[in-house]
């Protein structure tokens, strides 16, 4: 079934409990939604604009926890865009993430560490207390693409990056202080081979929950472990604590990875 873009809202509210305050950035055309704010509405935009007011309400309370969904597939319907909508929306606004654990500050479908760590589709709940030390999100675009250096950098290979357009993807977990938990037992990855069909299953483990070979595609190189501290150390200047995820899924001693030199660069 392909939905148009007030039928995709609708089918994501239904989902929503009464006492959720909802907030809306709309783009396009504007219609009425029931039960929401909106906070404005403009003729084009795109997601980064949307985090930014997202952002924005974090840094000032840390207290809250924040859903992110959008009404993906209404410009591009397709079955699939479809499928992966629903799986995001439902994992999102599932129990086990809006009521994550302690050990967890960002809760998804699927959070996958290749080929960047993101969520396919960028959906997701997160506590504030989490997303006021993430840099503005378009701040964040703008400097790595400034580590990437836009004289060498393949622009056909922004989405194995997390760059450009997709580094909306890899906003919300590009913080060395993440503790990421998914959902999904099924045997989804990233982008959209896989995605499990309705009604889902949802069983919250700490991210990634499967180890290093699960995640790898032809179709983008795998990052390193060397890769994600630098870019850590270039746009925040910190070194992740010993309960990082990363440690554990690429088999490294936290001790020893602190004594690496190129940390320090």
């Amino acid at each position: 079934m392909i939905l148009n873009s007030k039928d995709i809202v609708r089918e994501q509210t239904r989902s929503m409990l009464p006492e959720y305050k909802v907030y809306v950035r709309s783009i396009g055309v504007k219609f009425q939604i029931e039960n929401t704010t909106r906070l404005v509405h403009d003729s084009h935009g795109d997601e980064q604009e949307t985090l930014i007011f997202l952002h924005d309400h974090c840094r000032i309370n840390e207290n809250d926890t924040v859903i992110y969904l959008h009404n993906k597939g209404s410009f591009h319907p397709s079955r699939q865009n479809h499928k992966l909508r629903k799986f995001l929306t439902e994992s999102a606004l599932s129990k086990e993430c809006v009521n994550m654990p302690d050990y967890c500050n960002v809760c998804a479908s699927r959070m996958s560490p290749f080929p960047h760590p993101h969520t396919s589709g960028n959906m997701w709940t997160a506590k504030c207390s989490y997303v006021r030390m993430l840099m503005n999100p378009k701040k964040f675009r703008d400097k790595l693409d400034m580590i990437y250096n836009p004289f060498t950098r393949n622009k056909d290979h922004d989405s194995c990056n997390g760059l450009g357009r997709f580094s909306v993807e890899h906003w919300i977990y590009s913080h060395p202080k993440v503790s990421p938990c998914d959902v999904s037992n099924s045997s989804f990855a990233w982008s959209y081979r896989g995605v499990p069909s309705a009604p889902f299953q949802f069983d919250l483990k700490q991210a990634p929950r499967f180890k290093l070979p699960f995640y790898e595609k032809k179709v983008c190189p795998s990052q390193t472990i060397e890769t994600r501290l630098k870019e850590y150390n270039a746009m925040y200047g910190e070194m992740p604590g010993k309960f990082w995820w990363g440690w554990t899924f690429y088999n490294i001693s936290y001790t020893e990875q602190s004594r690496m030199t190129y940390f320090k660069g």
